[in-house]
């Protein structure tokens, strides 16, 4: 599908990805959880916005609003690794047609885990994140989630997914996926 944006095409695979696990006679269907860093992170959040068989979402890194962005071109570049094609021509007439934490609240009230990093050298606009991160949390008040359901942490230092955060996470997808 060459003219997929590259969004696109890793959601389809993701989806398919799921479609297999759901064959496996040792995979609960009912408890499907995604956990990505970076490029991996966005895909997460993104498929379990799109895909109901996700119940519990972690992002480490993935997440940055496009609007506060320094680059938002990188988003829609000419070549290479092409995310969305279709934004390069709002964002030229100086329009965000979506933004990444409306995505994100696409998740709620599913289980949602995002951790973002203040030095984060490809997502350093830490105070456009944390912005984004709290409409996140109140889209997920005012569908009145339980608390623990969407978990927001900014921690210090680079682009990297800390193994303390990393447990964190697996601790708390095993919390969401109880009794399901």
């Amino acid at each position: 599908f060459p003219a997929w944006s590259a969004m696109g095409k890793m959601l389809s695979d993701h989806q398919r990805g799921l479609d297999f696990l759901e064959t496996l006679p040792n995979v609960d269907a009912t408890r499907l959880a995604v956990i990505g860093h970076s490029l991996g992170g966005y895909n997460s959040f993104f498929l379990a916005a799109f895909d109901d068989r996700i119940r519990a979402a972690v992002v480490s890194c993935g997440f940055t609003p496009i609007a506060r962005a320094g680059r938002p071109f990188a988003w829609s570049r000419n070549s290479w690794f092409v995310h969305f094609p279709a934004l390069a021509r709002y964002l030229r007439a100086g329009i965000i047609p979506f933004d990444m934490h409306e995505v994100m609240a696409l998740v709620a009230p599913k289980a949602l885990f995002n951790y973002s990093a203040d030095a984060d050298a490809i997502f350093p606009d830490a105070d456009a994140i944390r912005d984004g991160g709290k409409r996140v949390g109140e889209v997920y008040g005012m569908l009145g989630a339980p608390a623990d359901r969407f978990v927001f942490v900014m921690g210090q230092g680079p682009h990297q997914f800390p193994e303390d955060v990393r447990k964190q996470a697996y601790e708390w997808i095993g919390r969401q996926l109880e009794g399901k």
